[in-house]
């Protein structure tokens, strides 16, 4: 196919000092960009799009934002495109023509589409090449090809939507399970009614420490849905947060990242508290300096670092299949309260873009969009 096409093609820029200031704008491949040798382009047939993309806006251990710069950003510094998870084609390659044609699932920008160039291409997929990657967390530059689209689409949907914040769950269930849950009386999870939270409790729950309760935390708003689930507990409001005088030691698993509440748990535990695993940013308008509070030091969960001491420990391939049959089951069981909502066009992009950031999005619905 030759190397230079026409197609009419957005992206969804957010002002990285401000993130309720957007735009939706033409992007270059409108124009009939054409691709160098090596380089192939992706059509983003649809993203999932959840508090942890806000996570990925928010956070400082990682700059999330250098993965798809803006063309023509003044510095770099002004405009970004908050990465997502997607499902996407290839649709066009001067030299790549086996390529045409895949269906991939990865790391892609807010846009309908992605200049990408294959390297270590095998059977599993391949990864992104491109200079500007170099040097980033590699986890994020794998592109893994996927089926053909036939069978069960509301479960590869699922998968789709969850497995980004799941493999978070399944990485931090396993550090817990290594550590014998540092012999914790309790496994305290906040923003309980998130869907990564949610998916750590689920396999808490399979796997079922001897004599550890799992409590998750949530606000007065999300109290009915987080006992619905079924998975933890006990519920606590974020108002309630107390260590009863015989409730033993206890792990914090923090999804919100509110400063108020860290240390709300860390007073309230004290050197009860034995492990502190800070993971997201679902309360990012919460974050500020916590300063030092009593127990153990918070430390930030980096998943990329996790993902590789597993791949370390199990292979490739052994890491895929165990975590491909969690995804699986914890997918399967969403279905009783997880409700998938499409939308498309800049316009609803928007829409479910401000219902996320500001708080709004119910915790049962999951987006999966497409400019």
């Amino acid at each position: 196919m030759s190397g230079s096409t026409q197609v009419a093609a957005w992206d969804f820029l957010v002002r990285r000092d401000d993130l309720r200031t957007v735009e939706a704008r033409p992007a270059e491949p409108a124009a009939g960009i054409g691709l160098g040798r090596g380089e192939v382009l992706l059509r983003i047939d649809r993203f999932a799009f959840t508090a942890n993309n806000i996570t990925y806006a928010v956070a400082k251990a990682a700059d999330y934002w250098a993965f798809f710069p803006v063309a023509g950003d003044s510095c770099g510094r002004v405009w970004g495109r908050v990465p997502v998870w997607a499902l996407g084609q290839v649709i066009a390659s001067p030299d790549r023509a086996a390529l045409v044609g895949a269906r991939v699932f990865g790391y892609f920008p807010m846009s309908t589409h992605l200049v990408a160039r294959p390297d270590r291409i095998t059977k599993f997929g391949f990864v992104d090449g491109a200079a500007h990657r170099i040097g980033l967390p590699p986890v994020y530059n794998h592109y893994a090809f996927v089926g053909g689209g036939v069978g069960d689409a509301d479960l590869e949907d699922r998968e789709a939507l969850l497995r980004p914040l799941f493999v978070a769950s399944f990485l931090i269930d396993a550090f817990l399970a290594d550590r014998g849950d540092f012999d914790a009386r309790s496994i305290l999870v906040s923003s309980a009614s998130s869907k990564t939270a949610a998916g750590l409790a689920f396999l808490l729950q399979r796997r079922r420490p001897a004599g550890v309760e799992i409590v998750g935390l949530t606000s007065p708003r999300n109290d009915g849905f987080v006992r619905m689930l079924g998975c933890y507990d006990r519920v606590v409001a974020y108002g309630d947060i107390a260590a009863p005088a015989d409730d033993g030691p206890a792990v914090f698993v923090d999804f919100a990242g509110s400063s108020e509440l860290i240390a709300a748990v860390h007073q309230a535990f004290g050197m009860r508290l034995r492990h502190s695993c800070l993971v997201g940013a679902t309360h990012w308008r919460d974050r500020s300096p916590v300063g030092k509070l009593p127990g153990p030091v918070p430390t930030f969960f980096f998943a990329p670092d996790h993902i590789r001491a597993r791949v370390q420990a199990w292979t490739r391939y052994g890491f895929e299949v165990r975590f491909g049959a969690s995804l699986r089951d914890f997918a399967l069981a969403s279905r009783a309260w997880l409700a998938i909502e499409r939308r498309a066009g800049p316009e609803a992009v928007n829409a479910a873009y401000f219902d996320v950031l500001e708080g709004r999005a119910s915790p049962g619905t999951g987006y999966l969009l497409s400019l």
